[in-house]
């Protein structure tokens, strides 16, 4: 009971001072393009838009900075930029010559919420042989097939690409559990490792790794986008993280400590991109099930308790009423 409520103490000053951190430091990705004109100066001449952009992908998660804050249990960092001078016109040059390559359309990819149930049902291997499957069924005699191909390969390259980032983690959460001198930090760490591990490629089975691989999809189709958040966002979280929920608490493998810190996180982490603006960052709870039932359930409660206690601008907190 003793270590029990030193890690619950430790846990919530380690969310209190991330919260701080956030406040204080977070901005848009503006590097994120340096990255992207490299990639897309070794794609000159490819005819696929969405390759290139796939590739531009790759490049980000591969060399993108990556860090874990010490009491931080849902990792995925979104870096802030403050560049100097020589970068900030590093920058403008690099945005200068992305508008001569078809890099931005006049589309918004943003304005919605990913599809988080399929993804937390497939995993990301499950997703990739889909692609797979897809690909392969393709007739060779179709004109259309080339375009059809190279989409299937952009999937593909995506998808490889989030595997790379979440992997990333688990190394470094490692390399960390290897110098912390506190035990139970080095104990989160591991457990860290662990379910980044899996989650690259397996569907979650727990909680923790369902909300882990939620926000590396938020994290990840946000950073693929844009230098922001892009106004994409968590959707029905108390629905498609509630059986993980029921199943941990049934089974006593989720105690209110790791929850409280968990759910904590993840409203904060959705500051990490820029400052206060309007935007359509967008967390819905409650509603209706394909039914016509009541869609609220306990986790929808434990949101809006999370959401109490943080009290950040992101995600809008929307509660989808009814009878």
């Amino acid at each position: 009971m003793a270590g029990a409520a030193i890690e619950r103490n430790e846990l919530t000053e380690a969310t209190r001072a991330l919260r701080e951190e956030v406040l204080k430091t977070s901005n848009r990705y503006s590097e994120r393009l340096l990255l992207v004109a490299e990639a897309f100066r070794q794609s000159e001449g490819e005819p696929y838009r969405g390759l290139r952009v796939a590739k531009a992908t790759r490049h980000i998660f591969q060399n993108m900075p990556i860090k874990i804050r010490k009491g931080e249990i849902l990792v995925g960092w979104h870096p802030s930029s403050h560049p100097d001078q020589a970068t900030e016109k590093a920058i403008q040059e690099a945005a200068a010559y992305l508008r001569t390559q078809t890099y931005w359309v006049p589309a918004s990819e943003g304005h919605m919420a990913p599809d988080y149930p399929t993804l937390l049902r497939d995993g990301i291997g499950g997703t990739l042989r889909r692609v797979e499957r897809l690909r392969g069924g393709l007739d060779p005699l179709d004109p259309e097939t080339p375009a059809k191909a190279a989409f299937y390969d952009a999937a593909r390259l995506s998808l490889e690409a989030f595997q790379l980032l979440i992997r990333r983690y688990a190394r470094l959460a490692r390399q960390m559990a290897e110098t912390a001198d506190e035990a139970w930090w080095v104990e989160e760490l591991k457990t860290t490792a662990a379910v980044c591990d899996h989650i690259a490629s397996e569907p979650p089975r727990t909680f923790r790794e369902a909300i882990q691989l939620t926000w590396f999809l938020f994290l990840a189709v946000a950073l693929e986008a844009a230098e922001g958040h892009h106004c994409f966002g968590p959707g029905r979280p108390d629905q498609y993280l509630y059986p993980f929920y029921v199943r941990d608490r049934a089974a006593g493998v989720l105690d209110d400590p790791t929850l409280e810190a968990l759910l904590d996180q993840f409203f904060i982490k959705c500051n990490e991109f820029e400052g206060r603006h309007l935007s359509a960052v967008i967390m819905v709870l409650g509603g209706r099930k394909p039914d016509g039932s009541d869609a609220t359930n306990e986790l929808s409660y434990k949101f809006l308790e999370a959401c109490g206690r943080v009290r950040m601008y992101f995600p809008g907190c929307d509660i989808s009423w009814h009878r």
